[in-house]
């Protein structure tokens, strides 16, 4: 925690969600018809590991891992809609939770939007194919930082998902699951 972290901050209860394994059908309506139990329990903050489409390529085990993010700005169509993850924030923030979600900004999935579109925003071997640099890591490429344009996307991802109703985010670092 850092020095200046305000008092009121503190002492903060946070609640990490996984939407897969939160209800019998593992959806954003799963979790907000739960979300007055975890308020009763004193919790302030309801964190969602990643909410992001799953890559489909170099995919780990039948469903993938949360964080080989296809679309910084796209839901994960298996836990709902847009619409439904709007709808729960607005559920949450009328039992007095903020939402904050993971954001996994030092890799992607292998088949991203982003290797689509800026290739020469990641870790590149000889030839030139975008890679990991955490060898068990498979399903996930590395994004190359310090980038500009590259923080400057990631940024107006944030300015998105805050503008949509999330509270806050907690950047994925290093020793982060792939």
């Amino acid at each position: 925690m850092a020095t200046d972290t305000p008092a009121s901050y503190r002492s903060l209860v946070i609640y990490e969600i996984y939407v897969r394994n939160h209800g019998p059908n593992g959806n954003f309506a799963d979790v907000e018809a739960d979300l007055p139990r975890i308020r009763s329990m004193g919790v302030d903050v309801a964190w969602f590991m990643p909410i992001h489409p799953i890559g489909q390529v170099e995919r780990k085990g039948s469903r993938g891992s949360p964080y080989s993010i296809a679309d910084y700005r796209e839901i994960n169509p298996e836990y709902g809609t847009k619409a439904d993850f709007k709808h729960l924030i607005e559920t949450a923030h009328g039992l007095g939770l903020k939402v904050m979600i993971d954001v996994v900004y030092n890799h992607t999935a292998h088949d991203s939007t982003l290797v689509k579109q800026h290739p020469d925003w990641f870790h590149q071997d000889a030839e030139g194919h975008a890679v990991t640099t955490v060898p068990d890591w498979a399903d996930v490429i590395d994004l190359r930082h310090p980038n500009t344009e590259l923080s400057d996307y990631l940024i107006d991802c944030l300015k998105d998902w805050a503008e949509f109703g999330v509270d806050g985010f907690l950047r994925c670092g290093v020793g982060c699951a792939g």
